[in-house]
């Protein structure tokens, strides 16, 4: 086994014009170049820089920011630990490259493999997989296999693809100009642009702002995480949704049919085109995914989640109370207004306001909220309501102003029985007296001052039996409505 050593400075270029066997190259943190073989030519024609060539197997050591411009390699080519500069021609059999630095590469008839690259890797055209990890950013031609790239601080260019694509966490912008096989997609953090894939896309997660086209001949199924702003159009022959898209619809045109809708905000334009079929479900962000077509069900049409529908039906919900609450709230304050604090103390103790709100309730409960019935059975005729949730709640809001106008007559009518004067008449003027009295007829003052209809002892009776039906409604003996009625009867 031959060597040879060269003196350098810690940035030397090493030039391998040819090697007819594998090659390994490594660093070390002395300034010289060492060649080790069993047969080769090593000349310096100037300071740092060595031109080397070789018949057989070679191994290299040179400073960790050396320079590497390799032609020829017809076996397989190993480069670690070189931080400089590698232009690399014509590599026969399998590139591996780790923890090295900016990377160019004509062709390789092999696989390339690489790991910990500081910067970015061009590629022409690679025969066999090309299998990246932990790098800045790549482009590749032509790759006639599968592309597997992970962790990429920057963005990924991809030509032609013959095989399946794996990309995970890119911080910066995808373009696939044509992939063969499928794609699989996670993590991504620029624009995404594929405009011919053969099989079928899979989508993991959120996208940032911006337009993200993804066009297939197979089927696209997206993993989308539930809080992630979207603005979708999806094309497709059929599809299924399970996301919660607002205003959410779909047309029809031929044998194809168009979903769009979006979630939060609409400046991340998410636009999906096939042939086939769409699925969209829901992610949790717990783990990768299956990557699976059994995570999507085509059995039968999914309509998607009408968040318009149920937010307006909260909505309703929450106003109804609302109005109720406000509407005895003021007729309670009207009559503690005009019967005194007293009366609002004895409200108070009544827990009368309470007991109105939910008795209203209980009838609003048992009328129902029926969209589009009116009082008499009939259909109700008016403009087109801008969402269900209107209709309901204007039909809510009629009714809680019949309840409320029911309660304040019946309160009203209490008022005047309890404001009344509790005393007996004074004498006034006598009231005219038929002309076919008897004789024995009393005309005295106090006679003249007898109510018509009945004696001064029941005139009197009236307040206390009222203040009886109140004392009975604060001990809890009857209730609101049969308080009511009794004192509506008296």
């Amino acid at each position: 086994m031959n060597e040879q050593r060269f003196d350098t400075n810690s940035t030397p270029h090493v030039m391998l014009q040819q090697c007819e066997g594998t090659v390994t190259i490594g660093s070390w943190i002395r300034e010289a170049v060492t060649a080790t073989g069993e047969s080769f030519t090593a000349e310096s024609p100037e300071a740092n820089l060595i031109t080397i060539t070789t018949a057989h197997d070679l191994q290299l050591m040179l400073p960790r920011h050396g320079r590497l411009t390799i032609e020829t390699v017809t076996g397989s080519l190993t480069i670690k630990h070189v931080a400089g500069l590698a232009k690399i021609g014509q590599v026969q059999g399998d590139l591996t490259l780790k923890n090295v630095g900016d990377v160019q590469v004509d062709s390789v008839h092999g696989a390339l493999n690489g790991e910990g690259i500081d910067g970015p890797v061009t590629v022409g055209e690679v025969a066999q997989a090309v299998i990246l990890r932990n790098t800045h950013n790549v482009s590749v031609q032509q790759a006639q296999q599968g592309v597997s790239i992970r962790y990429v601080n920057g963005r990924i260019t991809l030509g032609t693809v013959g095989g399946d694509i794996d990309l995970h966490t890119v911080s910066e912008d995808l373009s696939i100009a044509q992939a063969g096989g499928s794609v699989k997609l996670s993590n991504l953090g620029g624009q995404n642009n594929l405009p011919q894939v053969k099989g079928p896309v899979f989508l993991v997660g959120g996208l940032v702002t911006g337009e993200h086209i993804f066009t297939s001949e197979g089927d696209i199924f997206v993993y989308w995480p539930s809080a992630a702003p979207v603005n979708l159009i999806a094309t497709a022959t059929k599809i299924s949704n399970r996301l919660r898209l607002r205003q959410a619809g779909e047309t029809t045109d031929g044998d194809k049919v168009t979903l769009t809708g979006y979630i939060e905000h609409r400046k991340t334009f998410l636009v999906l085109k096939t042939p086939g079929r769409i699925g969209l479900v829901k992610w949790d962000q717990s783990g990768e995914p299956a990557f699976a077509e059994t995570d999507f069900d085509f059995t039968e049409p999914v309509p998607a989640p009408d968040v318009e529908m149920t937010e307006a039906m909260e909505t309703v919900g929450v106003g109804i109370g609302t109005a109720v609450s406000q509407g005895v709230t003021n007729v309670i304050n009207r009559l503690e207004l005009e019967l005194g604090p007293e009366w609002g103390r004895r409200f108070a103790a009544l827990e009368l306001e309470e007991k109105l709100t939910e008795a209203i309730a209980a009838e609003l409960a048992r009328g129902g909220l029926g969209i589009g019935e009116s009082g008499g059975g009939e259909t109700a005729v008016s403009p087109p309501p801008v969402t269900p949730g209107m209709v309901a709640f204007q039909k809510a809001e009629q009714k809680v102003e019949q309840s409320l106008q029911k309660a304040t007559t019946t309160m009203d009518k209490t008022r005047q029985k309890l404001a009344a004067p509790e005393t007996d008449p004074q004498p006034g003027p006598q009231q005219p007296q038929p002309k076919a009295a008897a004789p024995t007829q009393d005309t005295s003052p106090a006679a003249a001052a007898k109510p018509q209809g009945g004696s001064p002892k029941e005139a009197s009776s009236q307040p206390a039996a009222q203040l009886r039906i109140l004392d009975m409604l604060e001990k809890g003996v009857i209730s609101v409505e049969e308080a009511s009625k009794l004192l509506q009867s008296l």
